[in-house]
Parts: structure tokens; sequence; C-alpha cells
């Protein structure tokens, strides 16, 4: 488990807010059954721009505030005027630059939107927490945690059922504009994010959202691709929990693209930018300690070894025991210019059990012994 206490301190430090404590289901009063709506999924023509009018939706808490907003929308290139007209859309370079204005003006993550701001930075840290879990479950679990520290004004919450993996918010807001505006902004921004951390979509069972409204929704919803209930007791989303054992993807250079596009690239839907290789390498870098067999890696990723097999053979022309290889050679390399470590700990770090073993691993790879490379001091 990651130590959540020494990143916390650390938030708003930075400047940059891009580039909850878990519980159990809490008692429910008695509800109406959920109505329910069915979306499909995306479509390039849905993923083509962003519902003027939720743009407006987003600046809520700005006008509550009595805070000007025209100039919002002009620094990214918007007619405010024309924002309304239900016709308009925005693209993903003037949304991120739409939403990048109101994080800036308002010093808060969340556009003041809540009662309370989100501290500038908490994101980027929750990001760099979640990289270093080693399965989706882990990850959502910090994030979780995380947020209950860095938040006033509302928590995630995380259940896991034998099957089912539920994800919630618990809030108290009175209004009914700033309820629906607030969930509906977490829980899109919420499952773009889980996406991208594992490098899949993830389908999803069922979102529901605790307001009637469902012109409030508006575009984004339609990347979630499943069945939308509304008059919910609270706002959540929830997925085949087979799902939670995936491991994040730790990978800084994606961090800092997907940092760098943020908050406006999880408003237009999850494109999977990895190659099925790229996940196998991630999660034998994720469980370097242990040496995967085949058979381990397939399981991680709801594969079959046949399958795990016969894709990276088409598409890197690979075997599994080459790629995996490669990555402890990398690793390997690494770790011996570090010289944090004797190379007996390295042996032991790579899922080699003896020094002599790890050895002639490392000469077969480089025709080298590991000594060779070690600096001299």
């Amino acid at each position: 488990m990651v130590d959540i206490g020494t990143y916390v301190s650390n938030i708003g430090n930075d400047g940059g807010s891009y580039s909850g404590k878990c519980g159990t289901m809490g008692h429910i009063k008695s509800v109406t059954k959920p109505r329910t709506t069915m979306t499909n999924s995306p479509s390039a023509a849905d993923r083509g721009g962003i519902h003027g009018r939720f743009a407006l939706l987003l600046t809520s808490g700005f006008e509550r505030r009595g805070v000007p907003t025209r100039r919002l929308f002009s620094a990214a290139g918007i007619d405010p005027d024309e924002a309304s007209d239900p016709n308009y859309r925005l693209t993903q370079k003037q949304f991120t630059k739409f939403l990048r204005a109101l994080t800036r003006v308002s010093g808060d993550e969340l556009w003041l939107l809540g009662d309370h701001p989100v501290p500038l930075g908490t994101f980027k840290t929750m990001c760099r927490l979640v990289m270093q879990e080693t399965t989706l479950e882990a990850a959502i679990r910090t994030g979780c945690r995380l947020y209950h520290i860095a938040t006033r004004d509302f928590v995630l919450r995380f259940r896991r059922d034998d099957r089912v993996a539920h994800i919630w918010i618990t809030e108290r807001f009175e209004d009914s504009l700033q309820r629906s505006t607030v969930n509906r902004a977490i829980i899109f921004m919420l499952y773009g994010f889980l996406c991208w951390l594992v490098g899949r979509r993830i389908p999803l069972l069922d979102v529901r959202f605790n307001f009637s409204d469902q012109r409030r929704v508006l575009d984004p919803v339609k990347i979630y691709g499943c069945a939308l209930k509304f008059d919910a007791p609270r706002t959540a989303l929830t997925f085949d929990a087979s799902w939670l054992s995936l491991p994040p993807v730790p990978d800084e250079r994606r961090l800092t693209r997907f940092l760098n596009a943020m908050p406006g690239n999880l408003a237009f839907g999850f494109r999977d930018e990895l190659s099925f290789t790229e996940r196998v390498q991630a999660v034998l870098l994720q469980h370097i300690e242990t040496s995967l067999s085949l058979e381990d890696a397939a399981r991680i990723l709801n594969s079959s070894s046949a399958t795990l097999r016969r894709r990276l053979q088409e598409e890197s022309n690979v075997s599994f025991q080459r790629l995996k290889d490669r990555v402890r050679h990398r690793v390997a390399v690494e770790l011996i210019h570090n010289r944090s470590l004797t190379l007996t700990e390295i042996a032991w770090k790579l899922g080699f059990a003896e020094l002599s073993t790890f050895n002639r691993a490392f000469k077969r790879w480089t025709g080298s012994n590991p000594s060779d490379l070690r600096p001299s001091a």
C-alpha cells in the first residue's frame, strides 16, 4: 500500500493542477426505483464536440458567487452567446483551454462547483500515487483515501462484491443544480481516468445519477456506453470485478502526455493507445520480482495463454519469454548503474533465486557479466 501522508503535504506546492477514504455502503433511504435510459457506444460523431450548454453548466459556481465568466469563454476562443445554442459544440482543444482557464482563475480543480475548493495539484498527486500500485483495485482504494483527505465536499467510496465493483460519490449538496453538476463532473472524469490508468476501455454495467433531469447529463455521458439510471440514491458506476486485477501502466512519459492534455481529454472518451505488447510489458514490470509465467500474465490480462502467445507473435513477432527477458534486461541495467543495490539484491528483485542464475541469464542477454557494467567507485 502506498504511503499517502508523504504526498498530501505537497499538494498545491507546485502551483499546477494537472501538468477519500474507502468505506462500506451506508444506510440508504427508501426511494423510487431508478429510471433507466440506454446509450449506445460512442460514435465518431458523438465524440465530435462537447455541448456548449455543458460548458455553461460548469460555470455555475462562478455565477453563484457573482464572478463574471465571459472572459473565461473568450480565453478559449468560445463565444459565450453561441454556447447556449443547442447545436453549438466545443472542440477538445477549446474545452481543454476552457477548463484550464476555470482552474487558473478559481484556484480550484472543481471550478467552484462545490462549497470548498479542491486544492491545486490534487489530481496530479493522485496520478503519481496510484501508478505505484500493482492492481486497479489497489489504485482505486488509494485514490479514494487521497480525495477523502484533500476534499471537504464529497467522498469517493469503493466496494467489491464477488463479481461487481462499485464506486460511488457521497455528498450533501442541498441545491439541486449544484448536486447534479458536481456529480456529473466527477463521474465522467473518474471513468475516463480509470480507463486510461489500465490502458483499456473498461465496460460498465451501469451508471446511476442522483438527479432526475436528464438534460443535465448532456453529451459527455455518451462515453459510458451502458444503461443510465436516474433518481438513484447516489451517483455511482459499476463494472465487472475481474477488471480490478489489471495493473496500472507505469510509464512516466505516458503520464506526462496525459497530464498535458488534461482535463479536456477525459470528456471526449477514452482512446486505447496501448498495444497488446505494451500491456504485457506493463504486467511483467509490475510483477518483476515474481517472474511471472505465461499463464500468470494471461490470467491478469483476462486472456488465455494461447491468445496471449498468438497476439504477441502477430503484433510484435516476439515470444512471451523473449519479451520477459527484454523487460528484465532493461530493469537490470538500470539497477546495476544505480548502485543502490548489490548484485545479489538485484537478482532477487528480478525474480532470480540465486546470483549465479542471474549472472548466466545476463550474460545470455548481453554477452557480459553484470559486474562488468557496475560503475567504478
